[in-house]
């Protein structure tokens, strides 16, 4: 805890504090971003880097789950954090998170799909996205230029904490985009109303990234010419479309589906083969 008083709204640490909440640009230049309330700084200080701790006046650090925190404290006056732009439930303790480089944080082992998701605009879409990604054991989620900032305030409470724990590229362009989708070999596949086959009957346990559109324009026509295969999610009744989150976490459970089908008939035969052995044995 830092040896001076309880800070004021116009201090300088909470003005940093305000700007990260409110400013993408602040977001992007100090590579840092805001977390909340009890329950997501907690995951901030076991999941990610916190550089710093606000406190108001009054609040229990154990709340946290933690009796020395090693990210410096700051306290500041009572209901100074609700007056910071983009914070809604402080719960009395906030949070600046430090994002490590892109290069650094995305790696892909083949083994499960990857996201790119082009120019989505909602923050909490995106959020869901994340959580919904995380859930499912994706390797990754690459955005295209023009996508909401992942680090926004909605998009981060959204996520649950995921964007602390799931590797996030901002592609500079289509192209980088392009390019971190294909790594190791991957496939792109488009998430489509009704073009190609049903997201059920294509092969996920080939490399594979889904590519998901703008909630209302859907996959740019630069994107679109470039990818390998389309899918789509049959609809009954009058319902035209999901939610682009929602389509997300349906392709993506399917894929993490086939991929634990396919681990049990490995586990299977491998038992088999073993039992095999050791009658041969005997």
């Amino acid at each position: 805890m830092t040896g001076r008083g309880p800070l004021g709204f116009r201090s300088a640490p909470v003005q940093r504090l305000r700007l990260l909440a409110s400013e993408r640009s602040a977001r992007q230049q100090q590579l840092a971003y805001v977390v909340e309330g009890v329950a997501f700084v907690s995951d901030a200080l076991r999941d990610a880097n916190v550089a710093s701790l606000y406190v108001e006046e009054g609040f229990d650090l154990t709340l946290l789950g933690i009796h020395d925190a090693s990210a410096e404290v700051i306290a500041v006056e009572s209901g100074v954090l609700a007056r910071v732009g983009g914070v809604q439930s402080p719960q009395g303790v906030a949070a600046i998170v430090t994002v490590s480089s892109p290069t650094e944080r995305f790696e892909s082992d083949g083994s499960a799909p990857v996201v790119l998701a082009d120019r989505i605009a909602d923050p909490g879409n995106l959020g869901t996205l994340l959580r919904s990604a995380e859930a499912a054991g994706v390797t990754g989620v690459v955005l295209t230029p023009g996508s909401t900032d992942p680090y926004n305030p909605k998009a981060v409470r959204a996520s649950a904490g995921s964007v602390m724990r799931i590797p996030v590229v901002s592609a500079g362009s289509s192209e980088a985009a392009l390019d971190a989708g294909r790594f190791g070999g991957r496939r792109l596949v488009g998430a489509s109303m009704d073009r190609g086959m049903t997201y059920d009957a294509f092969d996920w346990h080939q490399p594979s990234t889904l590519v998901l559109g703008n909630e209302a324009h859907g996959i740019s026509p630069a994107l679109a010419e470039r990818l390998d295969d389309w899918i789509h999610i049959p609809m009954g009744g009058r319902t035209e479309s999901l939610n682009v989150a929602m389509s997300a976490a349906i392709c993506l459970f399917e894929a993490q589906r086939q991929r634990r089908i396919r681990r049990s008939e490995h586990a299977a035969t491998h038992n088999t083969h073993t039992e095999e052995q050791s009658h041969v044995a005997r």
